[in-house]
Formats: C-alpha cells, structure tokens, sequence
C-alpha cells in the first residue's frame, strides 16, 4: 500500500512516500481506497512539531480524505447500510 508519511516536528520537508504491506482487517475495519485527500492546520502543526502527538515515529498526516470502500471485516455490516457510497455523498 503507498502511504505518505511525516516525521511529527520534522517540517513538511519531511513528507516521504513509502510502501507498506496491507495488514488483515479486523473484525469491524474497513479499507477505503483513497481518491483525494486535503492536509489541514492539523497536519501542519503536526509537522511544526507544535501539535500534541505521543510519537515520534512518522505519522500519515491526513486530516480529511475521500474514498472508496473496497474490503470490509466481517462484523462491518451495519457501517455498510448506513453509510454505503449509494446514500452518502462524502463517500
């Protein structure tokens, strides 16, 4: 899976792209397959180091995003009738 991540303190150079392997969803996960995202002054503060994070480890830095679901858990059922991509519009 490609991620984009940042060092929390590190500034935006610190954005990097990586691969990660996709781990087994748990029972009530689901996978969004994203299609846009937007960085906020959430993610900027996370990247000024100014933000109250409790890792240093490198951290997704996305706030709000759009997508698609494309795998589910097997107890994501009731997520999927209330918030299916044919009634909502966010998704």
């Amino acid at each position: 899976m490609l991620v984009y991540k940042i060092r929390p303190g590190a500034g935006i150079e610190s954005l990097s792209r990586s691969e990660i392997p996709s781990r087994p969803l748990g029972t009530h996960e689901v996978r969004v397959r994203i299609h846009a995202v937007s960085l906020n002054y959430r993610d900027v503060i996370v990247a000024k180091g100014t933000y109250p994070i409790s890792s240093e480890e490198p951290v997704v830095p996305v706030s709000d995003a759009a997508g698609e679901v494309i795998e589910t858990g097997s107890g994501a059922t009731h997520w999927l009738k209330k918030w299916s991509s044919t009634n909502n519009p966010w998704c």
